[in-house]
């Protein structure tokens, strides 16, 4: 979860810039979507009920 929440930062830093590194900036967003891959893998079940609730909260329209 540090991993994200480090690969969010650095994301939204750079995506931020006045003047972007498009290279950088798709290494940021890279390293993020391997972060979230390989929590997935670690914790299968808190993904499938975390993704279950946001479910059931999206269908209630919150």
């Amino acid at each position: 979860a540090e991993n994200i929440a480090g690969s969010i930062e650095r994301s939204a830093y750079e995506a931020m810039q006045e003047e972007r590194n498009p290279g950088t900036l798709k290494s940021e967003i890279d390293t993020l979507s391997d972060s979230v891959k390989d929590f997935e893998v670690s914790h299968p079940k808190l993904v499938e009920t975390v993704n279950y609730i946001a479910n059931v909260l999206a269908n209630m329209g919150i």
